[in-house]
């Protein structure tokens, strides 16, 4: 049997009671004002919505076209121009929380002149790909890139737990295997086309096996669409690559909605943080899709166990009581 394990707390210096007058003092003290910079981050909006509850003024500036996105300012993707768009925004907040550390450090450097508190967040490949490294203190979306920020802090990335739930409905006569092609036109895979191979190698040996499963590939689908998508398959793959070592956003999606996720982690992070995906690696991704294909049990207990991990974890309100921490 698979088992639950409570998480380490993701932010351990500070006690619970710390955390709850944190609460009140976000909402005693609307006068505190966080500025979001950063590129195309579906959550960021979410974020500042539940930081607004507690009483924040949370805006978002994005670099990416702001007419497509729930953003408050577009400071526009010219370095120069980005630069001084958001010296000028900056200076009216407190706060900047900076989600694309590597952008615009001119703007931001002379933001810290002026006194405004700049905190960092890592995403990944700002890290991972180029494999820099931070000393200072940040914050990280997953827990691998503590790797390469030591004084890092990782916060989860959030997610609607209203917006992405099961939906009741009849299961699909053939499973339905749910596939994200992240390495799709990123420049980055398109010089490493071998992980590509891992899912379609696994895809070929299913079929040639004669495992009868449905396939659905995406790219490019709206957010919004989302729930609807995830919820219409039946096993999620997520991420399966020993260069990763931990499970993406659409795997906390999925895990939302009560789907099991096939994903790789890497084994010190599976036995510190024991998240419920059912973890393969890129030589038994077949075997694996092939166990839960056929197991239809083993399906439902991850579903289970998926929904109460993301609900401690991953709640966006959760989420946001630990960044009032850090700000406050």
């Amino acid at each position: 049997m698979l088992h639950l394990s409570r998480s380490r707390s993701i932010i351990d210096s500070f006690s619970l009671s710390r955390m709850r007058n944190s609460e009140v003092l976000g909402i005693m003290n609307p006068s505190v004002r966080i500025l979001h910079v950063g590129g195309h981050f579906f959550y960021l909006p979410l974020i500042s919505r539940e930081l607004r509850k507690r009483g924040f003024i949370s805006d978002i500036a994005s670099s990416w076209d702001a007419s497509k996105q729930d953003y408050d300012f577009f400071i526009g993707s010219r370095f120069r121009i980005r630069d001084v768009k958001l010296l000028n925004l900056g200076r009216k907040y407190d706060i900047i929380h900076n989600h694309s550390p590597y952008f615009s450090s001119f703007g931001l450097s002379l933001l810290r002149k002026f006194g405004k508190r700049i905190i960092k967040h890592y995403h990944g490949s700002d890290l991972r790909v180029w494999k820099l490294y931070e000393s200072e203190f940040c914050l990280v979306s997953t827990p691998d890139l503590l790797d390469y920020a030591p004084n890092g802090l990782w916060i989860p990335n959030p997610v609607d737990l209203e917006a992405f739930k099961p939906k009741k409905g009849l299961p699909n006569e053939v499973p339905t295997l749910l596939h994200y092609e992240y390495y799709t036109g990123h420049k980055y895979y398109d010089k490493n086309p071998q992980v590509k191979e891992i899912y379609d190698h696994a895809f070929k040996t299913l079929q040639q096996r004669g495992i009868k499963f449905a396939l659905k590939t995406i790219l490019g689908i709206p957010h919004d669409e989302m729930p609807t998508v995830i919820n219409q398959s039946d096993i999620i793959i997520c991420k399966v690559e020993e260069a990763l070592g931990w499970y993406g956003n659409m795997a906390v999606e999925a895990m939302a909605c009560g789907k099991p996720v096939v994903a790789y982690i890497r084994p010190d992070l599976y036995e510190k943080y024991k998240p419920p995906v059912y973890v393969t690696t890129p030589e038994n991704l077949a075997d694996k899709l092939q166990i839960l294909i056929e197991d239809a049990n083993l399906r439902k207990e991850f579903s289970m166990l998926g929904r109460r991990y993301v609900q401690e974890i991953h709640d966006v309100k959760k989420v946001a009581d630990k960044l009032t921490q850090i700000y406050l």
